[in-house]
This record gives structure tokens, C-alpha cells and sequence, in this order.
């Protein structure tokens, strides 16, 4: 989609525009919508972003247009990174919408399924996940974001990642785990009131 702007046209004594100024003008002031709205810092509430049918094996595995794969009940899986680490921070699912507000705003968004709604991370914590890179596996099913946390932690629960805990192979217990995540750094309680 492209947004044609009418910007600085130079106009004549009596306030008609020069076509030909026009035409030059227009030429240099297209751009992607898309692009303008991850710069712009507005607030989007809908996403225009309209995902093509999925095409033939080929067109999916190898092709260069996004066609993601969401299951029967509209969501895909979504890996978060830290964009400079590479340290996974959390798991969650996106519907169509929030992957569209992803990509159009620079900022994750995802679909909660236990409250059954779109959520912007960060949204109540602060610690928003700004997308500096966003890619898709070869069947297109699983979305994986490298981001800059914007805060503390990408964990609910305080911790910087969902990935806190680890099978602690050196107990008696088969299923034990240890913390292996650090501290808090946030109190959930305070900040989300739970």
C-alpha cells in the first residue's frame, strides 16, 4: 500500500496548482504506509494489514512474502529473543491482528487465549518489546521476534525471562526444578495488582 502525500506544492499567484510541479512533486512523495506507520508513534487500534492465502509448497517455503499459518482457532506461535543476547524471553500466541500491529507499529503484540483478548506487551508493566527483527520458519507456522526490552523484565512474573527455571539434573526428583533466571526485578503484585 502506498500513501501519496500533496506536500510543498508550489502554487501560482492565483492559487492553482502547476500540474506539471504536481506530477514532479507526487513522484517524490510516495512511500510505504507501512513504514510511515512503524515511524509515526500514534496509536493504532485496527491493523489494514490483510494476509495473502497461502500459496503452494514452494511460495511457503521458500518464497519472499509473509503468509503465516494460523491454526484452527486463528493464532500462530511466536518466539521472543532478546534482539542483542539472543536469550529467549518468552512464548506466546498471535492472531492476525497482533501480528498486523506488530509489524505496522514496531511494538509486540500478542493474543492473550485465557483472557481472549489482544495485548500489547508492556502495556500495563512497561516493559514494552521494541521489533527490530521479525521472521517466520520455513512452513511459516512459528513467528520468531528479536527485540529491545524496553524495561526490566518480559516476564509476568517478574523475571527478565518466561525461561526462569531449568531441570535440576542433580536432584532425586526426576521433575525438580531450580531458579536459574536471576532475581525479580519487578514485584507483579504492584504492578499488575494480582
Amino acid at each position: 500500500m502506498c500513501l501519496r502525500l500533496l506536500i510543498g506544492l508550489d502554487e501560482s499567484s492565483d492559487n492553482t496548482i502547476d500540474e506539471s510541479k504536481r506530477t514532479e512533486k507526487l513522484k517524490t512523495v510516495n512511500f510505504d504506509l507501512a513504514a510511515w506507520q512503524r515511524w509515526s508513534t500514534g496509536f493504532f487500534s485496527m491493523c489494514d494489514i490483510q494476509f495473502p492465502e497461502r500459496g503452494d509448497k514452494a511460495a511457503v517455503e521458500e518464497g519472499v512474502q509473509l503468509q503465516p499459518k494460523f491454526d484452527a482457532d486463528g493464532l500462530i506461535p511466536c518466539i521472543c529473543q532478546d534482539a542483542e543476547s539472543g536469550e529467549v524471553l518468552m512464548f506466546a500466541f498471535m492472531n492476525a491482528e497482533s501480528l498486523g500491529l506488530t509489524i505496522t507499529t514496531g511494538l509486540a503484540h500478542y493474543y492473550s487465549r485465557s483472557r481472549r483478548k489482544l495485548w500489547k506487551k508492556g502495556e500495563q508493566s512497561g516493559n514494552m518489546q521494541v521489533v527490530k527483527d521479525l521472521r517466520v520458519d520455513c512452513d511459516q507456522d512459528v513467528i520468531l521476534i528479536r527485540a529491545d526490552t524496553q524495561g526490566a523484565a518480559s516476564c509476568h512474573t517478574g523475571f527478565r525471562s518466561c525461561f526462569f527455571r531449568s531441570l535440576d539434573s542433580e536432584s532425586a526428583d526426576p521433575l525438580a526444578l531450580k531458579i536459574n533466571g536471576g532475581e525479580k526485578l519487578f514485584d507483579p503484585e504492584s504492578v499488575y495488582g494480582k
